[in-house]
């Protein structure tokens, strides 16, 4: 397929990797990878232009993560990573015949790393969508878990703008941790709240902290071809998004360390 200016260059045997999110939660993840995969040719695209996805109804969002798929596998995406738990629990309701591309998730990995451990008792923190879908709950009660939730949805709207350990900040994450102190461990599940590790290691400094998007990264890189050792390094990622390039590039800097240059400003698309 034809290179477009929607990729940047890299080694022509190179995967094509499109990190999605609804805000800029994902551009931890996009770090990772940057890291890992320096060869690979790598977009960001944001739809916080969208309503957020926590709150939008099942089939809506269904609907909306299929059309921005299928618009990157248009594009040229060998994967799209979806980098967040809301969206990560419609995965499954995706007509796979219409996707040629991989498609990823945060929450299938992650708990397949969680169900191997050893913690008897864990904490979920999420968003509204990912807490009663039960997505994260169930599976770890069926292995014989206790499983306590606490929906953080605010959280991700301060992290959003940039507000990652403000006093009100950290007062928003000591009330919501206030009942998984007695948890082993507690699972992050929103990509923005590991921007906000250190109010969450003050509110629960006993209870180990656990980024799903770590196990994430390591199921696309497994499933991905390995560069040639001699590839060459890919050149900074292009990234999108549905709302405010500026606040977006701002965000993703203050929140996660990552400059992602200039932020282009794509129109709404349907559904």
């Amino acid at each position: 397929m034809a290179m477009t200016p929607d990729w940047p260059d890299h080694d022509s045997g190179a995967s094509r990797v499109t990190v999605v999110d609804w805000g800029v939660g994902g551009v931890g993840l996009l770090k990772m990878l940057r890291q890992s995969r320096p060869q690979w040719a790598l977009r960001y695209r944001s739809d916080s232009g969208y309503r957020p996805w926590g709150t939008v109804p099942t089939r809506q969002l269904r609907d909306r993560l299929s059309a921005l798929i299928e618009q990157e596998q248009r594009l040229g995406a060998d994967a799209v990573l979806i980098a967040c738990n809301a969206a990560s629990t419609v995965i499954g309701l995706l007509d796979r015949q219409r996707l040629r591309c991989g498609v990823h998730g945060v929450i299938v990995p992650g708990l397949a790393r969680l169900t191997q451990s050893d913690w008897s008792h864990f904490g979920i923190v999420g968003g509204r969508r990912t807490i009663r879908s039960g997505a994260w709950a169930r599976p770890l009660r069926l292995a014989g878990r206790q499983v306590t939730q606490r929906v953080a949805q605010p959280l991700s709207a301060r992290i959003e703008l940039g507000d990652v350990d403000s006093e009100a900040t950290r007062a928003l994450i000591a009330r919501i941790c206030g009942p998984l102190a007695s948890c082993d461990a507690v699972v992050l599940a929103c990509t923005h709240y590991p921007a906000a590790s250190a109010g969450f290691a003050a509110a629960l400094p006993t209870t180990v902290l656990v980024d799903p998007a770590t196990a994430a990264l390591d199921a696309l890189l497994a499933a991905q071809p390995s560069p040639t050792p001699d590839a060459a390094a890919a050149t900074a990622p292009i990234a999108v998004t549905t709302g405010d390039a500026i606040m977006t590039r701002q965000a993703a800097q203050s929140a996660f360390g990552l400059d992602l240059g200039v932020v282009r400003a794509i129109p709404m698309t349907t559904p």
